[in-house]
């Protein structure tokens, strides 16, 4: 993948441009409101990898939003 034209740094800072369709993005919010959902406890209590989540899907409804 092409870096975008002022990337700078090595490796550990690298960052892509990419663009997907409205439709992909709404593929990932789904995907990740599932994956969130199921990784709470059978008590109904928060884990760890469901705050994860529930990060990562709160960021993807933003993008979509701003589509």
């Amino acid at each position: 993948m092409e870096k975008p034209a002022q990337h700078r740094g090595g490796k550990e800072t690298d960052y892509f441009l990419v663009q997907i369709t409205i439709e992909d993005a709404e593929k990932i919010v789904e995907a990740l409101g599932t994956l969130e959902a199921q990784s709470v406890s059978p008590e109904g209590h928060t884990t760890r990898e469901a705050s994860h989540y529930a990060s990562l899907l709160d960021r993807w409804l933003n993008y979509v939003k701003s589509l």
